[in-house]
């Protein structure tokens, strides 16, 4: 497969919470370079908006009889019809909106099963059994998974289980946000291409503001050609605040508390009783990030926060 691909010509269109295919996906040759060429499972871990979906969908686009689970196929039972029927070596692609036969050109190559945030596993009834299946599955080599997850501390501590080291098998992709170089070419493209243009100063701004991640970048991108070369106007755009604050509300009292406490610059102790084990949870989760010190990894979240918009 590696052999055969080739990079289309480029071209950026700012998309806001839906994933970009392979003629859109902006600097992450290396990263689909790497799904391509290699044969074992991988995974690819990150923070939530850093672009996984969209290396999933671009890779999904060059292996049309891939098995791909979208967030809805862990609800509608996708996935557990798609591993008794992987377990069973019928290899056929389900989706959480449809079932078409697989190719059968490469019948005799190992069916891929792509997995978008796959600690989804645990929703629904089955938990135990859809895991263990799972592992089975990999560890003989029967098929081989691609994984995403912004939950890094239960993705890190799920592939180092003890009972089931699914990271045994597997080879991990962290995904970092892009650098003030790559953050400017991006919303530069993406402007030439809807014919609008900002100036170098508001194009730095917009990398300062978004630390870089690609989902605050296009919708960055988004407002300026909507309206302004205003990039701190992301802060009060209502699609960032309700992208926040549903995140926000998906957590408990306490956590919700924690963040806003660490993005005020408190101390997490600050919090009150069971402050220690509610910074692990947020840990766990990907939310928060304790290197030197813990900090809300979301850099609008943490604006919001801090500035006390949401």
């Amino acid at each position: 497969m590696s052999g055969l691909y080739k990079e289309p010509k480029r071209r950026v269109i700012f998309s806001f919470l839906k994933p970009v295919g392979i003629k859109n996906l902006f600097n992450r040759k290396k990263e689909l370079a790497s799904l391509l060429s290699s044969t074992r499972s991988l995974v690819i871990s990150g923070p939530f908006g850093i672009g996984k979906s969209s290396i999933l969908k671009s890779f999904k686009e060059l292996n049309a009889g891939a098995v791909f689970i979208d967030e809805k196929g862990y609800e509608d039972g996708a996935l557990d019809l798609a591993l008794e029927d992987l377990a069973k070596g019928q290899f056929e692609e389900k989706t959480s909106n449809e079932v078409k036969a697989a190719d059968n050109e490469d019948s005799k190559t190992t069916p891929v099963l792509i997995m978008d945030e796959w600690l989804n596993i645990k929703m629904g009834r089955g938990y135990s059994r859809r895991k263990r299946l799972l592992y089975s599955l990999i560890k003989e080599g029967a098929i081989r998974v691609i994984f995403s997850s912004s939950e890094i501390g239960l993705n890190e501590e799920a592939l180092n289980d003890p009972q089931l080291p699914f990271g045994r098998y597997m080879e991990l992709i962290k995904l970092s946000p892009f650098d003030l170089e790559t953050s400017v070419e991006f919303l530069n493209d993406g402007l030439r291409y809807y014919g609008v243009s900002c100036g170098k100063k508001a194009l730095e701004d917009a990398y300062y503001i978004s630390e870089g991640f690609p989902l605050w970048l296009n919708l960055i991108g988004i407002i300026m050609v909507e309206r302004r070369c205003d990039p701190l106007s992301v802060l009060r755009d209502k699609r960032a605040q309700g992208l926040v604050v549903s995140r926000l509300m998906s957590l408990g009292k306490k956590q919700r508390e924690m963040l806003r406490a660490l993005s005020m610059g408190h101390r997490f102790t600050d919090v009150g009783p069971h402050s220690r084990r509610v910074l692990r949870s947020l840990v766990r989760s990907g939310y928060v990030i304790c290197n030197d010190g813990c900090h809300v990894v979301d850099p609008i979240m943490y604006e919001m926060l801090r500035r006390e918009i949401v």
